[in-house]
């Protein structure tokens, strides 16, 4: 079991540290603020129709009961990966992919 586990966990790192140095080179080279908003835009649109799919009218109604905190939480995710975004855009891939797995648990 925990060759299995470190096996996962090296696999992590590495999507990790591909994903942000992708990231760092299409923020390089496109407008970040684009980039945020295409990325936000597919993956809300994305769960929508996962939620909608699934059970539409209980989602319907727990937005609607709901609403405000449905809004800050999509905020705060918005804020959260526009900031790896931005950083990804002014620093090194790797000091971001650091940074955001040192500081993650301690935040979140």
């Amino acid at each position: 079991m925990q060759k299995h586990g470190v096996f996962l966990g090296l696999l992590f790192c590495l999507l990790s540290a591909a994903f942000d140095v992708y990231v760092g080179f299409v923020t390089q080279r496109l407008n970040t603020l684009l980039v945020i908003f295409y990325c936000f835009i597919a993956t809300a649109a994305l769960f929508l129709a996962v939620a909608l799919f699934h059970d539409s009218a209980s989602f319907c109604s727990r937005v609607k009961a709901d609403w405000r905190r449905v809004l800050l939480v999509n905020v705060a995710v918005l804020l959260n990966w526009g900031g790896l975004f931005y950083a990804l855009r002014y620093l090194e891939p790797a000091v971001v992919g650091v940074a955001s797995v040192a500081c993650g648990p301690a935040l979140t």
